[in-house]
């Protein structure tokens, strides 16, 4: 019986083991979001945005360029979004750490309930891996946001400051 429990033991460590792994690469996924890079051009957005509001004309635009702005506004509230986000998943590490870090001293030192060890683990499991998906939803929705700044800001901006000029003559 003592030889079985010792096992059971073991394996529970062995699966908190790799959720701390599983963590680890969370915290490198959120950490590689550029909050940095992605507040620069929330900024370069909403500079572009009041300029083409203070300056707009109903008679400058056409189907194209229509379809470009409105993909163009959608990339402020999707990096706006990411970086309200990297707060929550910060915190969210924090506690999932802290929870597997208790829960190991707890298995290791035979504390609090020990038919619950595998419920436990099984609720940071499935923490975790929500934590990792809601971390990948941001990376993508960044990268995608990012690309499409790259793709439109230039010629964007080129049309804001004409309109600016435009209404300045």
């Amino acid at each position: 019986f003592f030889v079985s429990v010792q096992f059971d033991l073991q394996k529970q460590l062995e699966k908190i083991q790799t959720l701390s792994s599983d963590l680890e690469e969370v915290s490198e996924m959120s950490n590689n979001l550029d909050l940095k890079e992605i507040e620069l051009k929330i900024n370069e957005l909403a500079q572009v945005g009041n300029r083409i509001k203070d300056n707009f004309q109903d008679d400058t635009l056409n189907l194209p360029l229509i379809e470009k702005l409105d993909a163009y506004k959608r990339i402020k509230p999707a990096l706006s979004f990411v970086v309200n986000a990297k707060r929550t998943i910060d915190s969210s590490l924090e506690v999932r750490t802290e929870n597997l870090k208790n829960l190991k001293s707890d298995i290791e030192n035979s504390v609090g309930n020990r038919a619950k060890y595998d419920e436990y683990i099984s609720n940071e499991n499935s923490a975790i891996e929500e934590l990792k998906d809601f971390v990948n939803y941001c990376d993508s929705t960044a990268k995608h946001s990012l690309e499409t700044f790259g793709t439109l800001h230039n010629e964007i901006e080129k049309f804001s400051y004409e309109l600016e000029n435009e209404n300045t003559e």
